[in-house]
């Protein structure tokens, strides 16, 4: 049997009228620990602050029991299928997969959709467990409460980025109606929506504003581009014929080589090859195979790994040197303790 199998919504177990007893047999834990959970949540709720994209972000999250049990639902949520027009989040979807599905068109709309996570409150995931997938009222209720805190999703949760994508499934899936009868590209990474085509009316960008606006929420950072220059699209530039990596991947490429040209050897010349390895790798995962390009990123990256190691070997011979000579007469039978 295929583990990694997906079903449609209606098909999974938790739309299939399941009790709170079946589901805690399903999730791999007894119905007494559940009830500790519920009762004491907040043990297992931490707090704190940390940096995204430039930003300072609150992260709540479970930790303990409370964290396995949500990643074990969002292993359920996951099987769910998600549309063609999602790609994050998604297994096997990188930035470049939603970057290049708007490739061959003239114009891109780019918008996202403001305070996404808190606004998805406990109340809009009981209605959603309870409407969309016909869960009892105690189910849905208690589901709901494990898997937020102060009547929010988690924010940086393991089961909320696919579970906000199944609450607003139906917002999402009204604007991929709307841009399929318009012959648009309509792509979603996280809250980024992305669309595209050959022309993009005002008219769109009205409707498509309004149906987030009859959901709840609101949109904004809005931004109409064309691809007869490259434009930025989940971190990479696009034209109407090519992707590549954009300029901040370069200038972060650039720091870093002239940060390791003025380390010497040891531990931070070490994490710097590796950081940098990391950038090219993911430049040439972009790049189009064979290319002059590539190529060069490819020399590039063989050149880092010989001097690494050169490195590597010139610490360790340092290191060796240090180390006081053998003189052999530790074993000496003049030096046993019991004489």
């Amino acid at each position: 049997m295929r583990r990694n199998r997906t079903y449609p919504l209606e098909r999974s177990p938790l739309s299939q009228k399941i009790k709170w007893k079946e589901l805690a047999k399903l999730m791999r834990f007894k119905e007494s620990e559940l009830k500790g959970l519920l009762k004491y949540k907040q043990r297992f709720v931490t707090e704190r602050e940390a940096e995204l994209n430039g930003k300072k972000r609150t992260l709540i999250y479970p930790v303990g029991r409370l964290r396995t049990f949500s990643e074990r639902i969002k292993l359920i949520f996951e099987r769910i299928t998600a549309p063609s027009y999602v790609f994050s989040p998604r297994k096997g979807v990188a930035q470049k997969h939603n970057a290049k599905a708007h490739v061959n068109s003239e114009q891109v709309l780019k918008l996202d959709i403001k305070q996404f996570y808190p606004s998805i409150t406990k109340n809009r995931i009981i209605s959603f467990f309870k409407l969309n997938m016909a869960m009892y009222d105690d189910v849905a209720y208690k589901l709901a409460d494990l898997l937020t805190s102060n009547g929010k999703v988690f924010f940086g949760g393991p089961a909320t980025p696919v579970l906000v994508r199944l609450v607003c499934g139906p917002m999402f899936d009204e604007i991929d109606r709307l841009c399929k009868s318009r012959d648009l590209v309509f792509t979603l990474w996280v809250d980024n929506l992305t669309i595209s085509g050959k022309s993009l009316s005002g008219e769109v960008i009205e409707k498509v504003r309004d149906i987030i606006a009859r959901y709840g929420f609101k949109s904004h950072e809005i931004q109409q581009l064309t691809t007869n220059r490259y434009c930025l699209v989940t971190g990479l530039d696009i034209s109407r014929f090519s992707v590549k990596p954009s300029n901040a991947s370069n200038l972060a490429i650039r720091d870093l080589e002239s940060s390791l040209r003025t380390c010497g050897p040891g531990i931070k010349y070490d994490q710097t090859c590796l950081l940098l390895l990391s950038r090219l790798g993911y430049q040439l995962s972009v790049i189009e195979k064979g290319s002059v390009r590539y190529q060069k990123i490819q020399m590039r990256m063989n050149s880092i790994r010989q001097k690494r190691r050169k490195n590597e070997l010139k610490s360790l011979s340092e290191f060796s040197s240090d180390l006081p000579p053998l003189t052999g007469t530790e074993d000496s039978s003049d030096d046993v303790p019991w004489d």
